[in-house]
């Protein structure tokens, strides 16, 4: 199954906590709410997740290249991978 995370929002709704981190990645409870989302995702058996990006793109290309849960795929449109 596949899936689409849109996080290519400012957060302007979140200020000051996205003014140098984009919306996906601020932590609650100590997980991202791109971490949050991908692991309610894996659990509905989705298998592969394309993420729409824009605002500060390259940290959340850091985050999913870093930790070890998550696989890069090929990139089709913004950003692939299999998870």
């Amino acid at each position: 199954m596949k899936a689409i995370i849109l996080a290519a929002g400012l957060g302007s709704r979140l200020k000051p906590l996205t003014e140098s981190t984009p919306k996906a990645l601020v932590k609650v409870c100590g997980k991202t709410l791109l971490e949050i989302t991908i692991n309610k995702l894996k659990r509905f058996s989705v298998d592969e997740i394309i993420i729409n990006t824009y605002y500060l793109a390259d940290q959340i290309e850091s985050f999913i290249k870093e930790n070890r849960n998550f696989k890069r795929d090929k990139p089709i449109g913004n950003r692939r991978w299999n998870f």
